[in-house]
């Protein structure tokens, strides 16, 4: 007796016979990859910045941010809103967070937004030599206050480390 074949049953047939021959065809890339694994995402590392690292990231941050909503952070909530934009492929949320702390105390936010830029756009400031972000001793988050009155390093809206008086 002569058996036809329904059209489902030759379309099973034929995606069986491709997978197959697909298989053996990329037998030698699969045995690899069990014998090696799967490539890992990029190793995870601790954060060990100096102070100028720091202010040199949040710099970055910080101009990522205007680049975005086209004025800087407003002072209340400026470390929360760049956050993210510290964020590495290599450094977990926490690691990158280290950003925003002194490197020699640890526990401490050691950095302050120029409370003149605070909210603005960089056309309203008069020249790329300003103090965007600076060393602080207020040791809290968000800090904003006048570079004018610090000690210690800061870094211009052009990006220059610069000491302050």
């Amino acid at each position: 007796s002569n058996v036809i074949r329904s059209s489902p049953t030759r379309f099973l047939g034929s995606i069986s016979a491709v997978l197959i021959i697909t298989i053996i065809w990329l037998w030698p890339v699969i045995r690899t990859f069990m014998k090696v694994g799967l490539p890992e995402g990029p190793a995870m590392r601790q954060y060990q910045g100096t102070s100028q690292d720091n202010l040199k990231a949040i710099r970055t941050a910080l101009n990522l941010y205007h680049d975005n909503e086209e004025r800087f952070p407003e002072g209340n909530g400026w470390m929360d809103a760049i956050e993210k934009q510290l964020k590495t492929n290599d450094l977990t949320p926490e690691e990158a967070a280290k950003k925003l702390r002194n490197p020699g105390k640890p526990t401490e936010f050691g950095y302050a937004l120029n409370e003149a830029l605070a909210g603005k756009y960089k056309g309203d400031v008069a020249e790329g030599k300003t103090v965007l972000v600076f060393e602080s001793t207020a040791n809290k988050r968000n800090a904003v206050g006048n570079p004018k009155m610090a000690k210690g390093q800061g870094i211009t809206l052009d990006g220059n480390i610069v000491k302050l008086p």
